[in-house]
């Protein structure tokens, strides 16, 4: 898979590599509209079950969305790049 770092997308500046799961890859990215560093999730469509998973993720970011706690992070934005 070709390094994303350095790379802009969705309005997402990928800075750095935090990890790597069975499912996806997160980075370290900033968000220039709004000031901030955050945390983006890629998976590869090359995936086993992608469309599964996909699913998956989208139920997860709508339930996380609801979550309103200080101690809670949340997703903000589900998309393909």
């Amino acid at each position: 898979m070709t390094t994303l770092i350095g790379q802009e997308f969705g309005g997402y500046r990928i800075i750095s590599r935090v990890g790597k799961g069975g499912m996806a890859t997160i980075y370290k990215a900033f968000q220039a509209s709004l000031d901030r560093y955050v945390a983006v999730k890629v998976m590869p469509p090359s995936s086993i079950r992608w469309l599964e998973r996909w699913i998956m993720l989208m139920v997860r970011g709508s339930f996380t969305g609801m979550l309103n706690r200080a101690t809670y992070c949340f997703q903000s934005q589900i998309g393909r790049c």
